[in-house]
């Protein structure tokens, strides 16, 4: 198993899921794909609260990112 696969794994799947979706979003969908990069973050936060999982950095950017990618395009809209 490679560096980048092992650092992957040893992380919350959801935090890493909702990195990925929040970026998509910021590409374009962040209407639809924002919200789930912000409940995938959510959802991540506790588990690794629960579990003491790393990754709770990544979470906290997916959550983060997704904002900015649901909230960008309504505001372009609405301009």
């Amino acid at each position: 198993m490679n560096n980048v696969s092992r650092w992957v794994f040893e992380r919350n799947g959801n935090a890493v899921s909702s990195l990925l979706f929040a970026i998509a979003g910021l590409i374009g969908f962040g209407v639809i794909l924002g919200p789930i990069a912000i409940g995938l973050g959510l959802l991540a936060r506790r588990q690794i609260a629960e579990r003491r999982r790393p990754g709770i950095n990544l979470a906290n950017a997916g959550i983060a990112i997704g904002v900015v990618a649901f909230v960008s395009p309504i505001v372009l809209y609405v301009t």
